[in-house]
């Protein structure tokens, strides 16, 4: 099971306040920028919940939405997503 923290929860629902989404979905992949297969690192981002791919399989997570490659979805579970600022910027991460 994936885990969705407060603060990113919150900064979901801060995007759908700003109208940046108005049916948010986190899509969650596989980096393709990192080559290494030591080192997996994934790409987080907020899309509209139509907008899921072929390739995605579709949870619920305490009523958000994530979509998930079917090739990675067995490599995340235990896995949290947070949002983090450093630097004067942030991110899911």
């Amino acid at each position: 099971m994936i885990e969705i923290t407060p603060a990113a929860r919150a900064q979901i629902q801060n995007f759908v306040d700003q109208a940046v989404v108005q049916d948010p979905a986190l899509r969650i992949e596989l980096d393709k920028t990192n080559q290494s297969p030591l080192s997996r690192n994934y790409a987080i981002s907020l899309v509209e919940r139509d907008d899921r791919e072929r390739t995605e399989i579709a949870i619920n997570v305490d009523e958000i939405r994530v979509f998930l490659n079917l090739d990675t979805s067995n490599l995340l579970s235990g896995a949290t997503v947070d949002w983090v600022e450093e630097n004067g910027a942030g991110g899911f991460r």
